[in-house]
């Protein structure tokens, strides 16, 4: 049976989710994530690699990755600046774009953030 573990490291703007597949050190470190702006470990991009790399005994490390989070603070810090009123907010355990996404969780705790601030 595949050996699939969920972990994390730390980065400079916090955690960082890893899934690491199979036994043993990684011959492959798989960064991904549609275009590099959007997806995760469960997008079959990782997830569907990663499997098919370790069921041949090529131990993987998938490392999810959502390089618009950095751009969305760089344009906080920006906006506050140049003056206006700014609020950087990150909704844990959460990637870019769960806006669009309706059945998604963080959906309703983002739609009550953005309500509060507007009342």
């Amino acid at each position: 049976m595949m050996r699939i573990v969920d972990d994390a490291i730390i980065g400079r703007h916090g955690e960082i989710p890893v899934r690491r597949y199979g036994h043993g050190a990684p011959r492959l470190v798989w960064l991904h994530g549609g275009a590099f702006s959007h997806g995760g470990l469960d997008m079959n991009e990782s997830d569907a690699v990663a499997r098919a790399l370790a069921d041949r005994d090529l131990p993987v490390s998938a490392v999810d990755r959502d390089s618009l989070r950095a751009s969305g603070q760089s344009f906080a810090r920006e906006l506050a600046a140049a003056g206006v009123a700014t609020e950087h907010v990150v909704v844990p355990e959460t990637r870019h774009g769960f806006l669009d996404r309706l059945a998604d969780g963080a959906f309703e705790i983002g739609i009550d953030r953005l309500a509060a601030a507007l009342a």
